[in-house]
């Protein structure tokens, strides 16, 4: 399949936003294949070599950024152009490096991706107006076989990095700024950034080794020359965090000591205290030491004045004096050993106090810089486990927080990586087609499937808003809820009449099993309509065509929940999930994370909504392997008490 422009491979796999770009590139004059899936799309671009790929990074099975690694890999410098709803810098950074020509974001116009795709292609093919060789050092470029050598080897470059090195070289020891290299080489502010530019600088020096021309002109930009960069500097002027800051440091450490709380400034550190006491110790002990010495001479001298007078040595006048003399000489020996004793202590105290402070306290710095480092955003900073332990035991603590606060962390931004993804995606296909109605390129029965298009995705976005407001307001303390008696056999008949003509769409047999006669509960129905809307959309995703979704109701039984009133079940012939993945099926965009490749799903709102509800009406869930083979999702009803969520309910049997 071939047109006048050449074949463009679109690898995407929301059939909206696919559509879209074949109605954009077609009305360009490119032939168009759409493929759903990496590995679909790497088998037809290497079998029908087109001029240009568009890539979405989170394809299922091979994802965009493998399949562009691939390519590049075996030599096909075909021109890549991600476009993902994943706006992650590290992201961008990724494909940049692998080899992609440009990167674009959904949301995004439709008109503004074509202009894209043609200045990749201009880019890529040899101008024979330009002239025909640039060489600077052992840098040499043929700009009509769009071929470069360095030390008379050549070098695979991709179109991009070409066009940049060729840019750089036109005007040799020229400073070009980062936004006249984006205007010039790229034809238009890259939504990727300035940082654009520092990859494929970066990209060209790893190629080009030693002998690259490009140096680096901080704060400025880049230039070629002669001497390039000899300190071997990468494409930026910033640390790997876009700080500035040395990686494996706290991001400000002397900042941090700065914001020390006033109330503490006037306060004796640990070492001062420690150091205080030590001297304390010894200096008492060196008191009692000369006061022991001091009685131990009076005692000699009473000793020696009773065998005076036992023997009659100084009963006469003259021998007195002498007595009296020598006492009094032992005086200032007895001050001597006290001032003596006095220092001794104090020096020996003052260094066992620094000592034992020091011993005490290093280990208390180093996790008080541990934890500013976290406090500051730092989660890959541990404290070494060392010194007595009580405070290993402390440094243990804090490493376990660091651990459970990377943990969380990093499945938070999974689970906003997942909603961004679901937020842009039918926001690109709203747009996109309401920009091509606006513009006259789709008319009539076309502009009536497009509104289609855009009523159906805006109706995507409601339920997803919907469902985020929801959980947010889970946790509210006044989250209404409107308690009634309820017949829990005709809600369940009232979702099986919906969730039927969804199921027959798509092939899959829907059942229901419930009891014959009514089955009433106190709670909101509203709400566990909410609840099985929510499971059994669940299953329906899941199930493949000709296998069984149940909806099924009983009343309570031996083995149930203290004040089971109903129970509720949601079973599919689907997949299942695996017992490890019990644990975690109503944490948001875990399970969407894990099996994001292999089947369809969402980002894990619904389950963690739904178990949301049931807490919130008192109620209990789990899940399970159903008989059908699928999952298993049981719903104890209570009676929903006025006071609260399970107000009434008491403990399980």
């Amino acid at each position: 399949m071939s047109t006048a422009r050449g074949l463009v491979v679109v690898a995407e796999d929301d059939p909206a936003v696919a559509s879209l770009l074949r109605l954009y590139l077609s009305r360009d004059g490119f032939g168009v294949e759409t493929y759903g899936d990496g590995t679909t799309a790497l088998q037809a671009i290497q079998a029908h070599r087109p001029v240009a790929v568009v890539l979405d990074i989170g394809l299922p099975g091979t994802d965009g950024i493998e399949v562009c690694r691939r390519l590049r890999a075996a030599g096909d410098r075909t021109p890549v152009l991600f476009v993902t709803a994943r706006d992650d810098e590290i992201d961008r950074i990724l494909g940049l490096e692998l080899g992609a020509d440009d990167y674009v974001t959904k949301p995004f116009s439709p008109r503004e991706l074509v202009a894209r795709v043609r200045a990749v292609l201009r880019r890529s093919q040899p101008d024979d107006d330009a002239g025909s060789r640039r060489a600077l050092g052992a840098v040499v470029l043929d700009l009509t076989r769009r071929r470069a050598w360095n030390a008379g080897a050549e070098v695979a470059l991709t179109a991009t990095e070409f066009d940049l090195l060729a840019h750089l070289l036109a005007q040799p020891g020229r400073v070009w700024q980062r936004e006249e290299l984006l205007a010039s080489v790229w034809g238009y502010s890259s939504t990727a950034g300035s940082r654009t530019v520092d990859v494929h600088v970066s990209q060209l020096r790893a190629k080009l080794g030693a002998g690259c021309p490009i140096r680096t002109v901080r704060g400025v930009g880049y230039a070629a020359d002669e001497l390039g960069d000899k300190n071997g500097g990468n494409g930026g002027e910033t640390g790997s965090d876009g700080t500035g800051a040395r990686p494996g440091r706290p991001a400000d450490r002397r900042a941090g000591r700065g914001t020390v709380n006033a109330a503490a400034r006037g306060r004796m550190s640990v070492t001062t205290r420690i150091t205080l006491l030590c001297m304390g110790v010894a200096l008492v002990a060196a008191l009692l030491a000369s006061v022991a010495t001091a009685r131990s001479l009076a005692a000699a001298d009473r000793v020696e004045t009773a065998t005076s007078h036992a023997a009659n040595l100084d009963r006469t006048p003259a021998q007195r004096p002498l007595r009296r003399a020598r006492a009094v000489a032992r005086r200032p020996l007895v001050a001597r050993s006290l001032l003596m004793s006095v220092g001794v202590g104090l020096v020996v105290g003052a260094a066992a106090g620094g000592a034992m402070a020091s011993v005490l306290t290093r280990p208390l710095r180093r996790t008080a810089d541990v934890a500013r480092a976290m406090g500051a955003g730092r989660r890959d900073v541990r404290v070494p486990v060392e010194g007595p332990p009580e405070i290993a035991d402390v440094a243990a603590s804090l490493n376990d927080l660091a651990d459970a606060l990377q943990h969380s962390e990093s499945r938070q931004r999974a689970f906003l990586l997942s909603v961004s993804h679901e937020l842009r995606t039918p926001l690109t296909a709203v747009r996109g087609f309401a920009e091509s109605i606006a513009d006259g390129v789709v008319t009539g029965e076309e502009a009536a499937r497009a509104g289609a298009v855009v009523l159906a995705e805006s109706q995507r976005l409601e339920r997803l808003v919907r469902d985020l407001l929801d959980l947010a307001r889970l946790g509210a303390v006044d989250f209404r809820l409107d308690l009634a008696a309820t017949d829990l056999s005709r809600l369940l008949d009232d979702a099986a009449t919906v969730w039927r003509t969804r199921a027959a769409q798509r092939g899959v047999d829907l059942r229901v099993e419930r009891p014959a006669g009514p089955l009433v509960v106190r709670t909101d129905a509203a709400r566990l309509r909410q609840v099985i809307d929510g499971l059994a959309e669940n299953a329906l995703r899941a199930t493949p065509p000709g296998a069984p979704v149940v909806l099924a109701l009983r009343g309570p039984a031996p083995g149930d929940p203290f004040g089971t009133r109903a129970v509720v079940q949601v079973r599919d012939g689907g997949p299942g999930l695996a017992v490890a993945d019990h644990a975690v099926a109503f944490e948001a965009g875990v399970l969407g994370e894990r099996y994001r490749d292999d089947r369809p799903g969402g980002v894990g709102i619904g389950l963690s909504l739904v178990q949301g509800l049931v807490q919130r009406l008192g109620g209990e869930i789990g899940v399970g392997v159903a008989a059908e083979g699928g999952a298993r999702f049981t719903v104890h009803v209570r009676d929903t008490d006025d006071r609260g969520p399970g107000a009434g309910a008491g403990p399980s049997r």
